[in-house]
């Protein structure tokens, strides 16, 4: 059982708060969040998107030091986008950071995709 509070702010930025942990979230602009019968849909206008896992699990899904959450419907589901840095040296020699794209399916918390910068592959 999980407790869970929701509260939204003005603006596209909600905030939810699962077992004492807060997460911090982006609504993409066509988007709303709607509370039916105790559990979180997201209405992109045309069809309500069940979200079943919760922000803190979509970002503990990321390795990576999380920048912001973004809740957006996409191909009709209801994806997180999280955007989060690490830090390498390219070629072992030269410090970069790596800015990191992966998206989650809201529905089952599976790796939809993870994009990263061409070169990110030389750094170590």
């Amino acid at each position: 059982t999980h407790l869970a509070y929701l509260e939204l702010k003005y603006g596209l930025t909600a905030i939810i708060e699962v077992n004492d942990v807060p997460a911090i979230i982006r609504l993409s602009q066509d988007c709303k969040l709607k509370i039916i019968d105790g559990q979180i849909f997201l209405d992109n206008g045309y069809r309500l998107l069940p979200v079943r896992v919760m922000p803190d699990e979509a970002a503990g899904r990321v390795k990576d030091e999380m920048q912001f959450i973004e809740l957006k419907a996409v191909n009709d589901k209801a994806i997180y986008q999280v955007v989060s840095v690490t830090h390498g040296k390219l070629l072992g020699l030269v410090p970069r950071e790596i800015n990191i794209e992966t998206k989650i399916d809201a529905l089952s918390g599976e790796i939809i995709k993870r994009e990263q910068p061409w070169w990110a592959r030389f750094c170590w």
